[in-house]
């Protein structure tokens, strides 16, 4: 399995996968400060318009707390690019018929599921550190973070939240034969726990609860608040990665 691995992290080198990402989780960090810095001039430029069509605008400085509201508003982007591109990773090798000889040779199917998994997530991993990197330096700058607490939890729970989508991804891929059917499952799975939320009292324990992580920095959410969809995450990530394991030992290679 080593052997793969390494072949797979290669891979998204020889492809240009780390560079795309590097740039883009690089690119929107600096837009989440630039846009927080700058968004109190931006609509002084534009106060005396608003006025005119009777909107009232009260300009203030910007703060700490508005940046890292745009640092999870647009954490969400270059995740789902993350998801699009991995969407191919096995139907790919499906199609290509490139698997046959690796398994023939003596590669396991297990071997190859958790591979392609790892690779995922050290992928996703690297490009959210440059990401928060960045930001947290820009930020620390700016303004400062000293006042901000639980920065460290907030942040790890998105990344939680990015893990189980690779690992709903890692499943839907074990199944279906096309990209398009692995992105039709995790987007299916995903609507289905958004339209969850509208059931009262739930919302707090769907695997979604973990991109609040502002509430934490806002101080209107308690660490613990969170304990029961770290739990649930956590849970479903052992399921799929297991119910992956499981079907790919059926798949037609």
């Amino acid at each position: 399995m080593i052997p793969f691995l390494k072949k797979e992290i290669l891979e998204q080198f020889r492809r240009k996968r780390v560079l795309l990402l590097g740039i883009l989780f690089a690119a929107f960090a600096l837009l989440g400060v630039a846009t927080a810095k700058l968004m109190p001039a931006i609509m002084e430029m534009f106060a005396d318009e608003l006025a005119a069509s009777g909107m009232v605008y009260d300009i203030k400085e910007s703060t700490i707390m508005d940046a890292w509201t745009q640092f999870f508003k647009n954490a969400s982007i270059p995740l789902i690019v993350v998801i699009i591109l991995w969407s191919g990773s096995f139907t790919g090798e499906y199609q290509k018929h490139t698997l046959i000889p690796l398994v023939t040779k003596g590669l396991s199917r297990t071997g190859i599921f958790v591979s392609k998994m790892i690779t995922a997530v050290l992928v996703w991993t690297a490009g959210y550190a440059l990401y928060l990197g960045i930001f947290y330096g820009y930020a620390e700058f700016y303004w400062g973070n000293g006042t901000v607490k639980h920065i460290g939890l907030a942040v790890t729970l998105y990344w939680l939240y990015g893990v189980w989508l690779l690992a709903m991804l890692g499943l839907f891929s074990a199944i279906a034969e096309t990209t398009m059917q692995v992105l039709l499952g995790v987007g299916g799975v995903f609507f289905l726990v958004t339209f969850l939320e509208l059931v009262p009292k739930l919302p707090a324990k769907l695997p979604t609860a973990l991109t609040g992580g502002l509430s934490l920095l806002q101080g209107s959410a308690k660490p613990s608040d969170f304990t029961m969809p770290v739990v649930i995450v956590l849970i479903c990530i052992v399921l799929c990665l297991a119910g992956g394991v499981v079907l790919i030992q059926k798949k037609k290679l």
